[in-house]
């Protein structure tokens, strides 16, 4: 099954929290976008279909109480936000995002727009992904030429474990693959070349939101790990490895 958020027949059901199960355990979803260059005839209204946008005020908060209000082990808040192919984060948006995690407890922020790869934020326990970049984009532009802080994408993989002192789920490790080929059929850059992705990653990283920055340790195979304190679980004890322990 795919759950959804982000669209709906009117403004309410747009600004709604998808709420579903997985192993026992709820998730809350929703997501907002940027109405199409912020086309307005897109917008949800009382009794008009489409989406909400991320730059109207009240659309935003109206995301966020929902998500505030919504009874979950983990919030996930999907946003498409930002100036293409700049890696910086836009005026505004680390505060706009901080916030989804200081008001409404999202636990997981996957934010992408932009095209190309932007900071990995842990803010009180919890993730932001400011931009995975592109994934695979048939047609869309060759990636490849230009320099090797724009060139690739990113595939994650959040590891959670249920933290009974918290009482909800958390985010304990995090995985990326560095990609190519994002416009046909996107493959896994190997060896070196994720290794140097990792480390523009991560200086991108320190530089838009300093000391609450990610650090990706990378791997021979090209791939990268982060592993946060309180490691459990022998799948993310495993991907961690001596990371873990420390």
């Amino acid at each position: 099954r795919i759950w959804y958020a982000g669209i709906g027949r009117n403004e309410r059901q747009a600004g709604a929290v998808t709420t579903f199960k997985v192993h026992g355990h709820s998730f809350a979803y929703a997501a907002i976008g940027n109405l199409t260059n912020m086309n307005m005839r897109h917008r949800a209204g009382p009794k008009k279909p489409g989406s909400l946008g991320i730059r109207v005020p009240a659309d935003y908060e109206t995301v966020l109480r929902n998500l505030r209000a919504a009874k979950a082990d983990f919030k996930i808040l999907s946003c498409h936000l930002g100036v293409e192919r700049k890696t910086r984060l836009d005026a505004g948006q680390r505060l706009k995002y901080e916030r989804a995690v200081d008001f409404a407890g999202v636990d997981l922020l996957i934010g992408h727009h932009p095209h190309v790869v932007r900071a990995v934020q842990r803010r009180k326990g919890r993730v932001i992904v400011y931009s995975l970049g592109n994934y695979m984009m048939r047609g869309a532009r060759d990636m490849t030429p230009l320099p090797d802080t724009q060139d690739y994408g990113l595939f994650g993989r959040a590891y959670l474990n249920f933290d009974p002192r918290l009482g909800r789920l958390a985010v304990r490790a995090v995985e990326i693959v560095p990609l190519t080929q994002m416009h046909g059929v996107s493959r896994p850059l190997r060896g070196a070349n994720g290794a140097r992705r990792v480390r523009v990653l991560n200086r991108v990283s320190r530089q838009s939101v300093d000391a609450q920055a990610v650090r990706f340790v990378d791997r021979p195979n090209g791939t990268a790990i982060a592993c946060f304190p309180g490691v459990r679980g022998k799948r993310a004890q495993r991907v961690c490895g001596r990371t873990a322990r420390k």
